[in-house]
């Protein structure tokens, strides 16, 4: 690949906090490091079930941790408006992200450029607003703020009940389980080389400069979207 598209392949849930700042940092990235980012939503819990992984809110302290230190540090770091609280937790155990992503992947498949976009406004409602992300006029709404058109919205709206969506998004979250992905964000590094390399976390942006050949910078503050 030359410098004018180094690609990363980004497998990510709404649901997952440490996505969020890992798509924000990561489109950031994209006009420094001469990106293309190939955005790949998934489902968490299928393949965390694959993997054999538990949600790190399982462990108390590790929750608590989370959720008191580690999340408004990174938000704080990374210029990320995201702030935990009882009601997103709620909606991220209780009601899910199944609808959600099934979303996102009937618009891949309508308007691929308006993914990015719409995933933003997801993330934004869920960890910043406090809004529901799952149902229809939630997802409607994301997509107007996205600045999509009525009809491109609906359309998707309808799609995402589809065989044919489902079987995507569930193929999707097979094919990441494949290549290694046991949480969210993962990302897949393709390397000038022609290697394909699996990193987890948001904040391993060091490493996939490493691994990009290119330098990391920081957190890029102030490219920082909302």
């Amino acid at each position: 690949i030359s410098a004018m598209s180094r690609r990363i392949d980004f497998y990510y849930d709404i649901l997952s906090p440490y996505s969020y700042l890992g798509f924000e940092v990561l489109c950031r990235h994209r006009s420094v490091w001469n990106l293309v980012i190939n955005f790949r939503p998934f489902l968490l819990r299928g393949v965390m079930q694959s993997a054999g992984n538990r949600p790190p809110g399982s462990v108390q302290l590790k929750a608590d941790y989370m959720l008191g230190r580690d999340l408004p540090r990174l938000a704080k770091h990374y210029r990320v408006p995201l702030v935990m609280n009882d009601k997103v937790v709620e909606r991220m155990f209780k009601i899910g992200t199944r609808s959600t992503m099934q979303f996102l992947t009937a618009m891949q498949k309508r308007q691929p450029d308006a993914v990015e976009e719409v995933s933003r406004q997801l993330f934004y409602r869920l960890f910043s607003s406090h809004q529901d992300v799952a149902q229809p006029n939630s997802l409607r709404a994301a997509a107007e703020a996205a600045g999509l058109s009525a009809d491109v919205t609906a359309a998707a709206l309808t799609d995402m009940l589809s065989d044919e969506v489902k079987s995507r998004l569930k193929s999707v979250t097979d094919e990441a389980v494949k290549l290694g992905a046991f949480g969210s964000p993962t990302f897949i590094v393709h390397t000038e080389d022609g290697r394909q390399e699996m990193v987890f976390g948001s904040d391993r942006f060091h490493i996939i400069g490493d691994l990009l050949g290119v330098e990391y910078k920081g957190p890029l503050r102030h490219l920082a979207r909302l």
